[in-house]
């Protein structure tokens, strides 16, 4: 049983950073419950066809360790079942816009006017107030009006989109955050639910600050900021770059302090000033990494104590023998799809750490049980 056992968690919220952050509280062991419609979660529906032919989809990992139920809120006898729902939850992770909380009984005023113990986790784009508040939101979007976008340009300076969904994965896990916070004010200090308004682009903002905290609007237009917006940019002495090795691998080096490039400079058998960085340092890590294999070059510079990584695929990574020994990606059979590999749940706990139970169930699968065990029904 994980630290969350018995904390009971409604899902209202559709496709990712919501799904996520209810995922991840399953993952610590609460009893999360996911509410569809009658046809299903836009997720389960959108990749429907690739699971029947058995693919593992995001929909496969998105309702891990959930109960599934069905409850068509369109209807009178819907609306009454949320309304029994919310009473006995201790968290209800909802992200569906004013006027659809409202015709669902669902807001967080009616929520709390019915159960003073829930907690009431709001994800949307830009918050819960403010002039955009009702503006379509997403993960993509938050970063984009964050400022991440713009800072992972192409080397023409076109904005770039990150690959992984980071602007959901941040949410989830600030919301993450927020409902733990609010629990324990709860429970452990006698306080009553409270609503936890978690933006999407503010958690994108987060992990922006040491840039934003050094950002300077005077220096937006100085000749050296060729994209005019004034950001930091990393000086002085040191290096963080990623260099081909000689069977076609990529590996990252870091060294920013005076003792790591002279450590550096070392392995690589060159006699030049520590304070020595940027395109020198660069142009001599290249010449050098070029002319050996990746099983060198990781072992050259990790001995020297050296800031190195591989630049892993995922084949690479399931394969390497420290993710193996740490069992950081485990397999889970899905009825479905077959064997699904999910990252363990981060950070790991001594005593009851999380755990991933099963992948997303069948449509409506626990409805009888749910109502069972909540309602008495």
């Amino acid at each position: 049983m994980g630290p969350l056992a018995g904390l009971r968690v409604l899902e209202l919220a559709t496709l990712n950073a919501g799904p996520t952050l209810g995922a991840m509280l399953g993952d610590l062991g609460a009893d999360v419950v996911k509410v569809e419609p009658p046809e299903g979660e836009d997720f389960r529906v959108m990749n429907a066809a690739a699971e029947a032919a058995g693919r593992p989809t995001m929909w496969t990992m998105v309702g891990r360790n959930k109960r599934m139920i069905v409850v068509d809120h369109k209807e009178p006898e819907g609306v009454d079942l949320l309304r029994r729902l919310t009473s006995v939850a201790d968290v209800v992770v909802l992200n569906q816009p004013a006027k659809v909380l409202e015709r669902m009984d669902c807001t967080y005023e009616a929520i709390s006017g019915r159960n003073r113990r829930a907690v009431v986790v709001h994800v949307s784009g830009y918050g819960a107030t403010g002039p955009y508040a009702d503006r379509i939101g997403n993960g993509t979007l938050g970063e984009a009006f964050a400022g991440l976008t713009h800072q992972t340009r192409l080397d023409d300076g076109t904005p770039h989109l990150s690959p992984p969904l980071l602007g959901d994965n941040l949410t989830a896990l600030a919301g993450v955050i927020g409902t733990l916070a609010a629990c324990y004010w709860r429970d452990a200090r006698g306080g009553t639910g409270q609503y936890v308004d978690v933006a999407l682009y503010e958690s994108v903002l987060a992990v922006l600050a040491p840039q934003l905290v050094a950002w300077h609007p005077d220096a937006a237009a100085a000749a050296d900021d060729p994209a005019g917006d004034g950001a930091p940019k990393r000086t002085g002495p040191g290096i963080r770059a990623t260099f081909r090795t000689a069977d076609a691998k990529w590996v990252l080096v870091t060294a920013y302090s005076n003792s790591q490039i002279t450590r550096l400079l070392d392995a690589l058998g060159v006699e030049v000033d520590a304070g020595a960085g940027g395109a020198d340092l660069a142009a001599l890590v290249e010449e050098w990494v070029a002319a050996h294999p990746l099983a060198t070059v990781l072992d050259a510079f990790t001995a020297s104590r050296i800031g190195i990584a591989a630049v892993n695929d995922f084949a690479g990574l399931v394969a390497d023998a420290h993710v193996q020994a740490r069992g950081a990606v485990v397999e889970v059979d899905d009825p479905m799809v077959g064997t699904v590999r999910i990252p363990r749940p981060a950070p790991r706990l001594s005593q009851t750490p999380g755990e991933i139970r099963w992948t997303a169930r069948p449509l409506g699968a626990d409805t009888a049980a749910v109502l069972n065990d909540w309602l008495g029904e």
